[in-house]
């Protein structure tokens, strides 16, 4: 994938984090830092650095990231200057699998039973209530830890965030009269990010996922984009899942903190 294309797509999640769990985007010399008030995580409170960032300035973005009760952390690209490496002192926190795939039309009845509708302002405690069962059970997919309450508070704020540059869907799938997955779409022009997808434990294995990566597709086709993005943490059987729903991997993103060994 050529640099141009990682930059665009780093552009694209970085707005999109700032809808959904972070609550600030600094555009900095040679990079962006991404900050959360509510989350912790470094995984949400980051340095992204580009090509030319200078390691000189590592101290700075350290102690602005300190200035917030945060650990020092940095995401590391194919455009970093270290690659995917990280720097002394940092150990690996997160690593994505970056994938893709072409935006098509919802392939209508794969899933029979389930039901994908975006939520309404009547059904968004649903929506968390559902997100909050499928990231906390003891297998969840892609779980970094017992999911914190600051992480529902994020995305119930979320839902007032809008920006005139992009178009923003929260996706309930239930079966069964019940709720059992959730996603969230963001669509920018040709590209679309595909985040929290998320199956209650006791219906994995039925088709939510399928359903829910399914009407992402639509709706992104639909409101024209040509592209889908995602990350998936690497070397995952969700990784493999994804790939076999035609998601290709793309390049690796790693995220280091300092202190703060997995």
């Amino acid at each position: 994938m050529k640099n141009s294309e990682i930059r665009t797509l780093l552009g694209l999640h970085h707005t999109f984090l700032l809808s959904t769990f972070c609550s600030e985007r600094r555009p900095m010399p040679h990079g962006d830092l991404m900050l959360s008030d509510l989350i912790a995580d470094p995984y949400y409170n980051f340095f992204c650095p580009d090509a030319d960032f200078a390691w000189s300035a590592l101290g700075s973005l350290s102690d602005a990231l300190h200035d917030r009760g945060r650990l020092p952390a940095l995401y590391t690209t194919p455009l970093s200057p270290m690659g995917n490496d990280g720097p002394a002192g940092f150990s690996p926190h997160a690593c994505d699998s970056w994938m893709l795939r072409e935006a098509s039309p919802r392939d209508t009845g794969i899933t029979p039973g389930i039901e994908v509708r975006s939520i309404t302002r009547e059904t968004r405690e649903e929506f968390l209530s559902a997100f909050s069962s499928a990231y906390s059970s003891d297998d969840a997919v892609d779980l970094y830890g017992p999911l914190e309450e600051s992480h529902i508070q994020a995305l119930r704020r979320s839902f007032e965030i809008t920006g005139p540059e992009y178009e923003k869907f929260y996706l309930l799938a239930r079966s069964g009269g019940r709720a059992v997955g959730v996603a969230v779409l963001l669509v920018a022009g040709a590209h679309a990010g595909v985040y929290a997808v998320g199956t209650v434990a006791d219906a994995r294995g039925r088709g939510v996922g399928r359903a829910l990566l399914n009407e992402c597709s639509g709706l992104a086709f639909d409101t024209g984009a040509t592209s889908l993005f995602l990350q998936v943490e690497a070397g995952t059987a969700a990784e493999k899942w994804y790939g076999k729903l035609g998601y290709r991997h793309a390049f690796h993103g790693t995220c280091y903190a300092s202190g703060a060994p997995r």
